[in-house]
């Protein structure tokens, strides 16, 4: 389809470490069903600066592509031997049928509904890449893969110390819905400030650190990071329903989604190319995040005004703090350099925002104060200077 042969060895090699991945399954829920974040956390930070080590050493030898893919299955091996020594788990001898019924029941519905997820991860970049350039798919691909890394990095690792919450709350459904939509509410004023910052600081930041080698991918990334952050509390609904076992729901929104998604990227890169599709997906995210919330957790009591809420304070204030971050660093003493730039959006940005919070939303600040740990800080320089000797 694409006449790229270079592309089938690194599938294949990725394809290599795909079961040794799923190999990581079983001891990964037991760890997160005894509420054991540390290990996994810990664990993944080491082999994420691990991987990005062998990658840079195999480009530095000369392997190309290649480098980013041959350490894949290595890591994965590595995983499942860790994960099964620190969370060892006893296989059954048999396959009885009530769990053979319930595998293939919702099993099935879980199956698809992933399918349906991955295949909308990846449709934009196939369809770009039937239409456009090589280079313009290059230039989304990395645009996306920058503006989504708050997502990935804030609502996965957010959702998966919540979903053990949830799943113990079962028994309460009124006091496990208002955990839900706390949570959201946490995450969508966490989500979009860094990516309103993201996007205010990727022209300076993109021409800091690499020239104009990315100066395709500035805009791309713009207009991404302004439409990612709606989807988070879509991430925050879908680990609702998968604690209460409607898998069938989470099923039905991926049918209805996935037909939408995959016709705004076809109009977008069919009239725009790596522009269109970029501004299509951000305009899909800003509908696809709060319909889904709303489709999910209506069913579960929430009101279309608890949806509303949670978007409404924290884009107001995160489009305040970071635009305003932005025209100051267009004033003369900055505009010289893009270094400048970057530096006052990062400063200007996140301190006008934590002043806003600390106007309008004390007790939101004070939430995530304590979710960090900084309140915990704050008691002890207290206790501190209260121990302290006068003079």
């Amino acid at each position: 389809i694409y006449h790229s042969p270079q592309i089938i060895p690194l599938a294949l090699v990725l394809a290599l470490g795909m079961p040794l991945g799923a190999l990581t399954t079983i001891p990964g829920v037991k760890l997160r069903s005894d509420l054991n974040f540390r290990f996994p956390a810990v664990y993944g930070t080491v082999e994420n600066v691990v991987s990005q080590i062998a990658t840079v050493a195999l480009a530095l030898l000369g392997f190309g592509a290649m480098s980013f893919v041959l350490s894949s299955p290595v890591l994965a091996a590595v995983r499942a031997l860790a994960f099964w020594w620190r969370a060892p788990v006893r296989v059954a001898g048999r396959l009885r049928l009530m769990q053979l019924r319930y595998l293939i029941g919702n099993g099935l519905s879980v199956f698809s509904a992933r399918l349906i997820g991955e295949v909308t991860a990846q449709a934009d970049y196939a369809i770009l890449g039937l239409i456009a350039t090589h280079s313009q798919v290059g230039f989304y691909y990395f645009a996306f893969r920058l503006s989504a890394q708050p997502l990935w990095v804030l609502a996965g690792n957010f959702c998966a110390v919540l979903f053990p919450a949830l799943v113990q709350l079962k028994g309460d459904p009124a006091r496990q819905l208002r955990a839900a939509l706390n949570s959201a509410s946490m995450l969508c004023y966490l989500m979009m400030p860094a990516c309103f910052l993201q996007a205010a600081i990727a022209g300076p930041a993109l021409r800091t650190f690499f020239g104009h080698k990315w100066e395709g991918s500035i805009h791309l990334a713009q207009l991404l990071s302004l439409g990612i952050p709606f989807d988070a509390t879509a991430w925050v609904a879908g680990a609702l329903l998968t604690a209460r076992r409607q898998f069938h729901r989470g099923l039905v929104s991926g049918l209805i989604s996935l037909p939408c998604f995959l016709a705004m990227a076809l109009i977008g890169a069919s009239v725009g190319g790596a522009t269109g599709t970029a501004a299509m997906v951000a305009l899909y995210y800003v509908g696809f995040g709060p319909l889904y919330s709303y489709f999910n957790l209506r069913h579960c009591g929430a009101r279309l005004l608890d949806i509303a809420n949670l978007y409404g304070k924290p884009l107001f204030l995160s489009a305040l703090s970071m635009s305003s971050a932005l025209l100051a660093s267009r004033m003369p003493v900055f505009a010289t350099s893009n270094l400048l730039q970057m530096l006052s959006i990062l400063t200007v940005g996140p301190i006008l925002y934590g002043l806003l919070l600390w106007t309008f939303e004390r007790a939101v600040l004070r939430s995530i104060a304590m979710r960090f740990g900084f309140d915990r800080l704050h008691r002890l320089w207290n206790r501190r200077r209260r121990l302290a000797p006068a003079g």
